[in-house]
């Protein structure tokens, strides 16, 4: 069977305003705060595809953020509204990917791409794949 492309892959939105909270000295956010979005982006997501943090806890599963490849273009500043575009791109037995997009609202422009790799724990913090069925579920609905 070919592989499937990224186009095939359900798409998830969550939009953020950038708060004075967020931004340092310049105006513009600092990293940690574009780093905490995505995850409430990934959260939101699963939440979104019918994994809500709380059915996670129910089958017995988490998972632990272990890595983040970035790429910014550009930061955002003060006031910009976001659109984060959250799409599950790789899943193996013990991990999974997030493609994690960042746009400012306004006018389009992607200002970062961040592939999101966390790794599947069972509650006792060991290595477990997920539940039966739920990949598939975030992935193609």
């Amino acid at each position: 069977m070919p592989a499937l492309s990224t186009v095939d892959i359900r798409s998830y939105t969550w939009d953020q305003s950038v708060s004075r909270t967020a931004v340092g000295p310049s105006g513009f956010v600092h990293p940690q705060a574009v780093y905490q979005w995505i995850e409430e982006g990934v959260f939101d997501a699963s939440a979104q595809g019918g994994w809500p943090f709380e059915r996670c806890l129910a089958a017995g599963f988490v998972v632990f953020q272990m890595r983040h490849d970035t790429l910014f273009y550009a930061f955002p500043k003060l006031g910009d509204q976001l659109r984060f575009t959250n799409s599950l791109v790789d899943v193996r037995r013990l991990r999974g990917t997030w493609l994690n997009e960042i746009h400012r609202r306004s006018d389009g422009r992607l200002l970062a791409r961040n592939y999101s790799t966390g790794v599947f724990l069972d509650l006792s913090g060991r290595p477990a794949s997920p539940p039966e069925g739920m990949m598939d579920e975030l992935r193609y609905g």
